[in-house]
C-alpha cells in the first residue's frame, strides 16, 4: 500500500503519537514499534536527536493490517531480520510437528510407499484385464452382454483401487 505523505499540520491532533502512543494502542513493546519503522512504517516526523517521532495513527494502522504487505512479510522469512528469520523457521518446524502430530500432515515416504503400492495394485489388475476377459467372454456374442459384464469387470476394478489393497 503506497501512503501519500502528509505534513502533521494536516493530522488532527487526536490521530498524532509518539513510539509509546503506537506501542500502547496496538499492545506491543517500543523495540517492536521501531522494527515497524526499520520495515517502512510512515511516520509524519523523523525522529532524531531531541526530536521525538511523530506518527498518524490512522496511517499506522492502515499500515500495519495491510494484508498484502502481511501475507508477503510472513510468506518470505529471507526478508526478515536475522532473529525474526530464526523465529519464523522455528514456529515453521513447530506447526508441522503440531500438524504430524494432529494427522493433518502426512510424512513424503508413506505417500510414496502408498502411491507405489496403489499403482503396482492398479497395473496388475489392469494386466489381468484381457485374460479374464477373454475368458469370460469366449462364448457370448451379443454386444451388450460383452459391454455389460466389461463395465462390472471396471467397476469391481475401481471399488478394489479405492480399498487400496487387493481383494479389498
Amino acid at each position: 500500500m503506497s501512503l501519500v505523505r502528509i505534513k502533521p499540520t494536516e493530522v488532527p491532533e487526536c490521530r498524532r503519537g509518539n513510539i509509546a502512543d503506537v506501542a500502547a494502542w496496538f499492545g506491543v513493546v517500543n523495540t517492536t514499534v521501531r522494527a515497524w519503522i526499520a520495515k517502512g512504517m510512515p511516520y509524519l516526523v523523523r525522529g532524531e536527536r531531541g526530536q521525538p517521532w511523530v506518527f498518524d495513527l490512522l496511517a499506522v494502522a492502515l499500515w500495519r493490517y495491510d494484508i498484502d504487505r502481511e501475507a508477503s512479510d510472513t510468506n518470505d522469512p529471507e526478508s526478515l531480520s536475522p532473529k525474526e528469520r530464526l523465529d519464523w523457521y522455528r514456529g515453521a518446524r513447530e506447526r508441522l510437528a503440531l500438524e504430524r502430530d494432529r494427522g493433518e500432515v502426512i510424512p513424503a515416504d508413506e505417500v510414496e510407499t502408498a502411491w507405489v503400492t496403489l499403482v503396482a495394485t492398479a497395473k496388475g489388475r489392469l494386466m489381468a484385464v484381457g485374460p479374464r476377459v477373454a475368458q469370460e467372454l469366449a462364448d457370448i456374442g451379443e454386444a451388450r452382454e460383452i459391454e455389460r459384464r466389461l463395465k462390472a469387470i471396471h467397476k469391481e476394478i475401481l471399488r478394489e483401487l479405492a480399498g487400496g489393497s487387493p481383494g479389498a
